[in-house]
């Protein structure tokens, strides 16, 4: 079996609902015993810890649902963990179905959380900021435009794991941008005749 799904969905919750299906084939099927076998740790723990809060995405639960429902109606379903990539023959046919599955036209209308939704809110968020930051450097802030391109825009500030004073940032955001109390940029907004140094070279 092969199939497409929803191109902003994690690969955990491609994961949860591929479990899912294969428990709603084994009723259609009328088996009565089975052994689901799974590359991904992290949807088989998940299964096995069986915690739900507010966050538990809709995937998530459905799978327990059929689980459950399974389960009550006598059919036994195991779950069982395999390394990736390590040349199990049933593994590999598995990842060159959902290989082909990606390539299938039209991915499916398949209801999912608003967590699945967030990365591709995070990525339109960027590109719009980027867009309306390029705006802005047309008519201002010149000089910020130069150090910036497409591919420098981080998704998360250089600084987010460094745990120094604000000051410590200014200091280094101003000497990377050069606004700073150098003669080059006193001389650029007209508080300088020259932009040399008074030893003579430029700064």
């Amino acid at each position: 079996m092969s199939a497409r799904l929803p191109d902003h969905w994690s690969i955990f919750t491609a994961e949860m609902y591929a479990v899912g299906t294969a428990v709603q084939m084994i009723r259609q099927h009328n088996i009565s015993r089975a052994l689901i076998v799974s590359d991904s740790l992290s949807v088989l723990e998940a299964l096995k810890s069986a915690n739900f809060s507010s966050s538990t995405d809709c995937i998530t639960i459905r799978t327990f649902k059929l689980l459950h429902q399974a389960r009550k109606a006598g059919v036994a379903v195991r779950c069982l963990w395999v390394p990736s990539h390590s040349y199990i023959h049933g593994n590999d046919i598995a990842d060159m179905l959902a290989n082909q599955g990606r390539y299938k036209v039209g991915p499916p209308i398949i209801p999912g959380g608003p967590r699945e939704l967030w990365p591709e809110f995070r990525r339109e968020l960027k590109n719009t900021w980027i867009n309306d930051f390029y705006q802005i450097c047309a008519l201002k802030g010149r000089v910020y435009a130069l150090y910036a391109s497409r591919n420098t825009f981080l998704d998360d500030p250089w600084f987010s794991k460094i745990n120094r004073p604000r000051r410590f940032f200014t200091v280094v955001l101003r000497l990377r941008s050069g606004h700073c109390l150098t003669p080059s940029y006193l001389h650029r907004i007209g508080l300088k005749e020259s932009n040399l140094c008074d030893c003579g070279e430029l700064t």
